[in-house]
């Protein structure tokens, strides 16, 4: 089941999009990179409070992204309150 997380990866990158864990991949569809959070406390609010109005998003080219399970890319995701997304997210 596809969850709408922000995605930190360890090599700096952090990502927001609709996210499944899977076995050999973790997949992001309809994803943008988050280039600058633009709060005042960080991931867990953008993910409560959504896009801030300096917040920086950048559209993934094709939006879909591929993180290897076994590779340890991931460092944490949040959950997002979908109904602060609606500018960028439809829910599903």
């Amino acid at each position: 089941m596809k969850e709408l997380r922000i995605v930190k990866l360890v090599d700096r990158n952090t990502l927001v999009g609709w996210f499944e864990f899977g076995e050999e991949f973790h997949s992001l569809e309809d994803a943008y990179v988050l280039r600058r959070y633009g709060t005042t406390k960080g991931l867990p609010q953008l993910s409560e409070e959504g896009p801030q109005k300096d917040t920086d998003l950048q559209k993934v080219y094709g939006g879909i992204c591929q993180i290897p399970a076994k590779t340890q890319a991931l460092i944490v995701t949040f959950p997002c309150n979908e109904g602060t997304w609606t500018k960028y997210f439809k829910k599903r």
